[in-house]
Order: C-alpha cells, then sequence, then structure tokens
C-alpha cells in the first residue's frame, strides 16, 4: 500500500488505526470526553489535512506524484522546487498531468517526476516560451572579463541564429556563451492562392487577376464598362508580398475573408498583429486606388 509523504511526515493506514487509542486517551484528557474509535479514525485524518479516514483509506490506495527541479545547493545538498501533482490511479495519468503542467510553466528547467517520494526517472523540459504565442523565443547567457567579451559573446550568438541553429555554446574559461532558441517561425492564417490583383466592393470580389487591373478600375462606371455598378467604395487592391523590404509599417492594408469582404483594414502592422490569432483565413492586399 502506497504512502502519503511530506517532508515532515510519513503516513500510512496502519499509523492512524495504531493512534486511535492514543487520540481518544488525548481528548479524555483535554476535553473531557471520549469518541469512538471511527470518529477517532476521522478525526486523526483531518489533523494531516484528509477529510476523513475514510477518504484516506482510497488515497492510499492511489500513488502520490511531484514533480521537482533543482534550484540551487550543491551535489551533497541540493535545493529543490516542488510542485504537487496529486494522487492518481496510474502511472499515464500521472505522466499526463506531468506533461501538461511541465507545458505550462515559463522558465527554462528540467523537471524530474516523483512517485511516492521517489524520483522515478522520468522527465521534462520546461522553456520560457508562452505556447499561445506564435513566433520564437531566445534565451542566452553570456560571460566574459570585460563588455568587449560580451559584445564579442553576442555577435557569436546573432551569427550562429542567422545561420538557422536553434542552440548553441563555447565553454571558454574566462569567456563562454549559450543560448537555446524556442517556438517556430510566425506563421500567419493567409490564403497562398490570393489573386496578384483584385477589385472589390462591400459585397466582395468583383474582378479577380495574375494581371493589373488598372483600365478596368478606371473605366468603372462608364457606359459599356465591365464594371457598373457597386456597393460603397470600390477598391483597386495589389497582393502583399510579406518579403517585399519597401513594404512600410504604416501602409494602408486590407485582410479579405474567402468571399473577398473587407476583414479587417489599417495600417499594415496593425492588419499583421490582428491577423496572427484568428481563426478567419484572409488574402492580404494594400490599396492601389478607390473610388465611391
Amino acid at each position: 500500500m502506497s504512502n502519503i509523504e511530506s517532508p515532515k511526515l510519513e503516513v500510512t493506514a496502519e499509523t492512524v488505526r495504531q493512534n486511535a487509542p492514543m487520540a481518544i486517551a488525548m481528548m479524555k484528557k483535554l476535553i473531557k470526553t471520549g469518541c469512538s474509535k471511527s470518529h477517532a479514525l476521522d478525526i486523526i485524518s483531518a489533523g494531516i489535512g484528509i477529510k476523513d479516514y475514510q477518504t484516506l483509506n482510497g488515497l492510499l490506495k492511489k500513488d502520490y506524484y511531484q514533480m521537482r527541479t533543482k534550484i540551487g545547493g550543491d551535489r551533497d545538498n541540493p535545493i529543490y522546487s516542488e510542485i504537487s501533482l496529486g494522487f492518481f490511479e496510474s502511472y499515464g495519468f500521472a505522466t499526463d498531468a506531468f506533461s501538461e503542467m511541465a507545458e505550462n510553466i515559463n522558465i527554462e528547467k528540467e523537471w524530474e517526476l516523483i512517485k511516492n517520494g521517489k524520483p522515478h526517472g522520468t522527465f521534462r523540459k520546461s522553456s520560457p516560451h508562452n505556447k499561445d504565442w506564435n513566433g520564437y523565443t531566445l534565451t542566452v547567457e553570456i560571460t566574459g572579463r570585460n563588455e568587449s567579451d560580451l559584445v564579442d559573446g553576442l555577435n557569436r550568438v546573432s551569427d550562429s541564429v542567422e545561420k538557422g541553429n536553434y542552440t548553441g555554446f563555447d565553454g571558454g574559461t574566462e569567456r563562454s556563451y549559450t543560448f537555446e532558441r524556442y517556438g517556430e517561425e510566425e506563421q500567419l492564417n493567409i490564403f497562398t492562392n490570393t489573386p496578384n490583383y483584385a477589385i472589390v466592393d462591400n459585397n466582395g470580389w468583383i474582378e479577380k487577376s495574375v494581371f493589373n487591373l488598372d483600365d478596368e478600375f478606371s473605366d468603372a462606371g462608364n457606359n459599356g464598362a465591365s464594371i457598373v455598378n457597386w456597393d460603397g467604395d470600390l477598391m483597386c487592391l495589389e497582393s502583399i508580398d510579406l518579403d517585399d523590404e519597401d513594404l512600410a509599417y504604416d501602409d494602408e492594408a486590407y485582410a479579405l475573408d474567402e468571399d473577398g469582404k473587407v476583414y479587417f483594414s489599417g495600417e499594415w502592422e496593425d492588419v499583421k498583429e490582428n491577423i496572427k490569432e484568428s481563426e478567419v483565413k484572409t488574402h492580404l492586399y494594400k490599396l492601389i486606388e478607390s473610388k465611391s
């Protein structure tokens, strides 16, 4: 049968049963009244933080799991930080809880699973990267004798990251660096088959083409033109190339849904931020010209 352990106390159901007479005797001594053995068992259980003896017996049929990580000390006297995971009927349920907890801790640490107070040999890593954030997190540690060493280490880290490395280190005696990159490159929820050029109004697509639509837009509204009527503003748009270095943060941009209706518009940086976590897949455009 399993035990409940803490830094101060180890308890078994047998321990509680054996101490029931002592509990009854102490109540008679202090409060001048006795109680039944079953009530004494409940009182002892409550004294160690368990609802009652029946609950204690149920918990002791399960295994108690914690997770811990070393935060200091030395080999002979390590200092740990521990998190209680709770009681589980199986190792599988415990490791699921262990993994989930580790994923939600935003510090760079290795955690070990503890079963009934003893290391289980199962490890998980937590990272400073926010799992709900779209992009990268980079952790860097640099040591040096002077500022020049620090700058040199930082430049070496920068060069290594630009080469696509996710981890790196230089373990020099007088200067050193280590780094680790977490996450994935930011991915916008956008269509990859966006037409190069488009003309839209409040109802969505009017014209789509791989070629520019300047003539069609200029003729719109004229007799014999392909576009005679429209709802709201008529806009002539050009698709946005995400690698375009000339695209300015304050350029006017539009995110269109699959029907060509404006889902979000504004300065390019604002549009990009708003569609990062969007569940609506969009086409990205910049405005060439518009008319009412």
